[in-house]
C-alpha cells in the first residue's frame, strides 16, 4: 500500500514537468495514474502547460520588440516575466502534489490576486432554464450586450458581460494592429470558455464564472473620472474637503436624476437615441475620411453602437458617456453663439430706433 501511495504521488509530481506526460496521463487508465489525486494534478498541470505555450506563442510575434530597456527588448522582458510566473506556478503545483495536497487553478488565481479577490471561483446551482439560456446567450460577442442589460438582476450577469467586453475588446485591438492570429486565438479561447460553460450548465446545472467586479464598466469608469476631476478641483481651490466616496455617490445620483428628468420632458422616445447616434455617425465619417473607409480602427465603433442599443432599451433618456458629452458641448456652443448674435441684433435694432427718435426730435425742433 505504501508503494502504491508513493507511485501515485510520484505520478502527480511528474505530470507538472513534462507536457507529454500530463497529456498521456489524461487518457491513461492505469490504477496509479487514474487515481483521483493524480487526475486532479494532471488537469492543473495541463492548464499550466497550455498557458506557458500560449504565452510563448503570443510573444513570438515580436510585440514591443522595438523598445529597449538596458539593452533588452521589452518583448524579451515581458516574455521572461510571464514564463517565470508560470514556472513558479508549476513548481508550486509539484510541491503541493509532493505534500499530498490537491491544487486547483482557481487557488493559483486567488494567490496571485490582490487583497480583494479579483478572480474567484463560484458555483450557482438550481438556475431556472429560462435564466440559464439568457446567461449563455449573453456570452455572445456584441449581441450579448443587448440581451444581458435587460437581465442585470441575474446572478453572474455583470461578470459575464464584463468578460465578454474584455475578451472582444482585446481581440479587436490586436486585429487593428494587424495581429489577426492573436485576435483569433483570444476569441477562440473565449469561445472554448463559453462552450465549456454551456456543457457544464446542461450537464450539471451549474455555472463557473470569473469574479471580475473590481473592473469597472464604462458607465462606472465615467463616474469615477468626473468624480476624480471634481475631487482634484476641490483640493486645488482649497474648498471644504469632501471625501471622494461622497463625491462619487453624488455624481451617480445626479446622473440618475438627470436622466429621469430628461425622460419626463422629452417629446419622443427616440430623442436621446438620435442625439447619441448623430455623434457616432459624425465621428465615424470623420475617421473614415481621414483614415480611409477600409481602416481597421472603424471596427471599434461596434462597441459604442452595441452599448447604445444595450442601454437605450431600458433607459430612454440615456446619455451615453463621452459621446453625449460631445453633443452637449457642440449644441451648447451653437446655442451660446446664437444667443450672442440675437443679443447683438436686438442691441443694433434698439440703437437704430434711438437714432431715429433723436433725428426726428431734432428735425421737429
Amino acid at each position: 500500500m505504501e508503494n502504491i501511495n508513493k507511485t501515485v504521488r510520484g505520478n502527480a509530481v511528474i505530470s507538472y514537468f513534462l507536457i507529454w506526460i500530463s497529456l498521456l496521463f489524461l487518457i491513461n487508465k492505469d490504477e496509479n495514474v487514474g487515481h483521483p489525486f493524480v487526475k486532479s494534478h494532471v488537469k492543473s498541470a495541463c492548464v499550466l502547460h497550455i498557458l506557458l505555450w500560449w504565452v510563448i506563442f503570443i510573444m513570438s510575434y515580436g510585440m514591443w520588440s522595438g523598445i529597449s530597456i538596458l539593452t533588452y527588448s521589452l518583448n524579451t522582458i515581458i516574455t521572461a516575466a510571464l514564463c517565470l510566473v508560470v514556472f513558479m506556478a508549476i513548481l508550486y503545483g509539484a510541491s503541493k502534489a509532493h505534500r499530498w495536497k490537491t491544487l486547483r487553478i482557481w487557488e493559483l488565481l486567488h494567490i496571485a490576486s490582490w487583497k480583494k479577490d479579483i478572480v474567484s471561483h463560484s458555483e450557482v446551482s438550481e438556475i431556472k432554464e429560462s435564466d440559464g439560456s439568457i446567461l449563455l446567450l449573453s456570452q455572445i460577442p456584441f449581441v450579448g450586450y443587448t440581451i444581458g442589460v435587460r437581465n442585470l438582476h441575474l446572478p453572474q450577469m455583470r461578470n459575464i458581460l464584463q468578460l465578454n467586453f474584455l475578451a472582444t475588446f482585446i481581440a479587436s485591438i490586436f486585429f487593428i494592429f494587424w495581429y489577426g492570429s492573436l485576435a483569433s486565438l483570444i476569441m477562440l479561447g473565449y469561445i472554448i470558455w463559453s462552450v465549456m460553460q454551456a456543457v457544464r450548465y446542461f450537464h450539471e446545472g451549474k455555472f463557473t464564472h470569473l469574479d471580475i467586479d473590481a473592473l469597472p464598466t464604462v458607465e462606472e469608469k465615467y463616474i469615477l473620472q468626473i468624480s476624480a476631476l471634481t475631487h482634484l478641483f476641490n483640493t486645488l481651490r482649497k474648498e471644504t474637503f469632501v471625501p471622494f466616496s461622497e463625491i462619487r455617490k453624488a455624481k451617480t445620483l445626479q446622473r440618475k436624476q438627470g436622466e429621469e428628468v430628461s425622460e419626463k420632458n422629452m417629446k419622443s422616445s427616440s430623442t436621446y437615441l438620435i442625439r447619441n447616434l448623430s455623434v457616432l455617425v459624425v465621428l465615424f465619417v470623420l475617421l473614415a475620411y481621414f483614415l480611409g473607409w477600409n481602416s481597421r480602427v472603424l471596427v471599434l465603433f461596434l462597441f459604442p453602437l452595441c452599448y447604445l442599443i444595450w442601454y437605450h432599451d431600458v433607459r430612454k433618456a440615456y446619455k451615453m458617456p463621452y459621446i453625449y458629452n460631445i453633443y452637449a458641448v457642440v449644441t451648447g456652443f451653437f446655442y451660446h453663439m446664437t444667443h450672442i448674435f440675437s443679443k447683438a441684433k436686438k442691441l443694433k435694432n434698439t440703437t437704430k430706433k434711438e437714432s431715429v427718435k433723436m433725428w426726428e426730435t431734432k428735425k421737429e425742433s
